[in-house]
């Protein structure tokens, strides 16, 4: 009776720790932990102190865990409120939102901002917002109207009188993709941050929010003589050094800024369907699994800098979705891609939810940076896209900006709080 309870109260202590009520002693590795003490000192012949050495290797394995923890947190970036009712969003450990809103939004269109506000906040995530283009835009078109400093200034100060309960920021979404306003001017993108900090001097602002593509270095490095002050944290959407098994986007955008990274976008393509009705990547669901290891896998390979991870999105839209990185299906079953992230944020975060129960479809391991090097050569000679087809992707990761109103090249809204998915 005393053995069955201590270990009912240790399993009730784990799974408060944890905050999962699934957990054994296998998510920490105090099994593994203690079968090793245990076949260590059966090899060494002292098979006397048994029960000792594999309460040590337990012990042991218990004080290694918290030090795998190398996120601070993980989100979800996603436009549409009524996906926070869905309650695995919290079981996956995700506590934070991103929204991305017009930067005129308290002025102009309020409304679905407090909806969306309310929905996150009704799941308690802590929601981080994002300023972006008009509906109206049509860079590198036009109209393309970048807002000048007082403008951009008034807008703020009216987002925060409206909604004080948001504190986390970034200036402009994709600053550096040539769909936006502040593509040509770097300048004015430090100034839009300048104004947040001056604004709001406790708030976490972003120095800035990019797409990895080849340009990126080059505009933060010109941003950083007209900034205020050093960021601490920078935002970058890696849609295509995940996609193509590669790090040549992301590494030089680290190299070029210090601080925090912060992967605001992020997730493995499912389909992507360019502006002429071009299948760039036709739907598959296990080649989008192997890029969201690819994700965890440079996270988990830069715990010195890259501390949040934003995923995106929740559901997807259909089989006519032309931008699909979502981790469930139309009808709301789990992809690959929900599993992967359940079981590498279980890892990756201190107080993430442990993976749902149920196989993996297909395993997947962590690689190193040599061996990532090595591989992305592989992996893109592999590819489901034609080379044409993978430039295609480059030119118009304008897919990948996800700016306010519709884009003929995207095929839809992407963002606008609360704009349904096509």
């Amino acid at each position: 009776a005393a053995v069955g309870a201590g270990l009912a109260l240790s399993g009730t202590v784990m799974q408060a720790i944890t905050r999962n009520p699934l957990a054994d002693p296998y998510l920490l590795g105090l099994s593994s932990g203690a079968s090793l003490g245990a076949v260590a000192v059966i090899l060494l012949g002292f098979g006397l102190i048994l029960p000792v050495a594999a309460f040590a290797g337990a012990l042991a394995a218990l004080l290694a865990a918290p030090a795998r923890a190398t996120l601070d947190a993980a989100g979800l970036s996603d436009q549409r409120p009524d996906v926070f009712a869905d309650a695995r969003i919290s079981s996956l450990g995700l506590t934070g939102a991103r929204l991305v809103v017009r930067w005129d939004a308290a002025l102009a269109d309020p409304a679905p901002v407090d909806r969306w506000l309310a929905a996150a906040a009704a799941r308690r995530l802590e929601p981080f917002v994002v300023f972006n283009r008009t509906p109206g835009e049509r860079c590198p078109s036009a109209p393309c109207v970048l807002p000048s400093v007082d403008a951009y200034a008034a807008a703020f100060r009216a987002f925060r009188a409206r909604w004080p309960q948001v504190t986390t920021f970034a200036p402009w979404n994709e600053a550096n993709v040539r769909s936006q306003p502040p593509a040509s001017d770097p300048r004015r993108a430090a100034q839009f941050y300048n104004v947040m900090v001056g604004a709001c001097p406790s708030c976490t602002v972003l120095g800035a929010e990019v797409l990895d593509s080849t340009d990126a270095p080059a505009y933060l490095r010109a941003m950083l003589p007209a900034m205020a002050s050093m960021p601490t944290a920078w935002g970058v959407h890696n849609y295509e050094d995940v996609n193509h098994a590669r790090t040549t986007g992301t590494d030089p955008i680290l190299a070029a800024v210090p601080g925090a990274i912060w992967l605001t976008e992020a997730g493995g393509l499912v389909q992507y369907i360019d502006g002429r009705g071009r299948y760039v990547y036709p739907y598959d669901e296990q080649r989008a699994a192997r890029a969201q290891t690819f994700l965890f896998d440079y996270a988990e390979a830069h715990p010195d800098r890259v501390r949040r991870v934003y995923l995106y999105s929740w559901r997807s839209g259909g089989r006519t979705d032309p931008f699909d990185t979502a981790l469930l299906r139309a009808d709301g079953t789990p992809r690959p891609s929900y599993f992967i992230s359940a079981t590498r944020l279980a890892r990756l975060l201190p107080a993430a939810a442990a993976p749902p129960a149920a196989r993996m479809p297909f395993p997947f391991q962590l690689m190193s940076r040599r061996v990532r090097g090595a591989a992305a050569g592989r992996c893109s000679a592999r590819s489901g896209a034609s080379r044409p087809a993978r430039a295609a992707v480059r030119a118009g990761s304008s897919c990948a900006a996800r700016g306010t109103g519709s884009r003929s090249a995207c095929g839809r809204s992407r963002s606008g709080a609360g704009a349904p998915r096509a």
